[in-house]
């Protein structure tokens, strides 16, 4: 009885940990890695050259759509790149997979993410060598994103 006690008080912390992508996220972190093991801070970059993409969220609504909020002021400066590259997108979780899939106006092909979620932080990895059907060509190995909730 007591073992079975035990297993349904467990069986019920962790049923109540379990977290979704759904809600609003902002992005806090994005570290490329390249083949060589170089390493380079994406975020704090493009930051320095737009300090208004700092202010961009990401939305995962629960139908499996992602919205990406650009503040209209960085709009202007992205211009055509806000919606190739930031545009809204289709998302679906497989378990710890999270496959973001670009409106098809993009052109730009669907990205599987290894996804952990811990409190209001959601962290992503994007393995560029096991991305389906799409060699890579570049120098990456790998991109880190981090999310925190808003």
């Amino acid at each position: 009885m007591k073992t079975l006690l035990l297993s349904l008080c467990l069986f019920i912390t962790l049923s109540g940990m379990a977290q979704s992508v759904v809600g609003t996220w902002k992005r806090v972190g994005a570290i490329v890695t390249n083949k060589d093991g170089s390493m380079m801070d994406m975020l704090a970059m493009t930051e320095k050259m737009m300090p208004c993409t700092n202010n961009i969220t990401y939305t995962f609504l629960a139908s499996g759509i992602q919205q990406t909020s650009i503040p209209a002021d960085c709009q202007k400066r992205l211009g055509v790149m806000a919606n190739q590259f930031m545009g809204d997108a289709r998302y679906k979780l497989k378990g710890n997979q999270l496959i973001i899939t670009p409106s098809a106006s993009t052109k730009l092909p669907a990205v599987t993410y290894t996804v952990t979620l811990s409190g209001n932080t959601m962290m992503w990895v994007m393995d560029a060598d096991a991305q389906p059907g799409k060699p890579n060509k570049s120098n990456v190995k790998s991109i880190l994103m981090s999310y925190q909730k808003q």
